[in-house]
C-alpha cells in the first residue's frame, strides 16, 4: 500500500524478527483485515483459513500460489503489533481525509461545468 509510512512499517515488521515464526509484512496484514471487514469473516482463524483456500484472497493479500499461509496466532500477534503502533488508525484517517478532498474537488468541478 502506497500510503503506509515506510519507517514505521519497517520498524513494526522487524520488531518480530527476534525468533519464532517469521513476522507478516504490514501491507499484507492490512489487506487481510480489509478482506475480513468486507466479507464479514468472524475470526482471524477463519480469515487465515479463507486466505489459504481462496485464490482471489491470496492474490489480494499478496501471496503467491505456492506461498505458505500464516498461522492464525502469528497473524493475531502481528496485527496487535500494528494496532499498538497506530499504523492502521493513521492509514484509515489519511484515507478519509483524501476521500473528502477528492469529493470536495469533484463537487466544485461539477458546479463549474454546469
Amino acid at each position: 500500500m502506497k500510503y503506509l509510512p515506510h519507517a514505521s512499517s519497517r520498524r513494526t515488521h522487524e520488531s518480530g524478527a527476534k525468533g519464532g515464526r517469521p513476522s507478516i509484512a504490514p501491507e499484507k496484514l492490512i489487506h487481510a483485515v480489509l478482506l475480513q471487514v468486507m466479507y464479514s469473516i468472524r475470526s482471524e482463524r477463519m480469515l487465515v483459513e479463507q486466505i489459504s483456500c481462496n485464490m482471489p484472497f491470496r492474490w489480494f493479500v499478496g501471496l503467491a500460489m505456492d506461498d505458505g499461509t500464516w498461522d492464525h496466532s502469528t497473524f493475531s500477534k502481528n496485527l496487535d503489533r500494528l494496532l499498538v503502533h497506530d499504523l492502521i488508525v493513521s492509514l484509515f484517517s489519511e484515507t478519509v481525509e483524501t476521500t473528502r478532498a477528492v469529493c470536495s474537488l469533484a463537487s466544485i468541478s461539477a458546479r463549474t461545468t454546469r
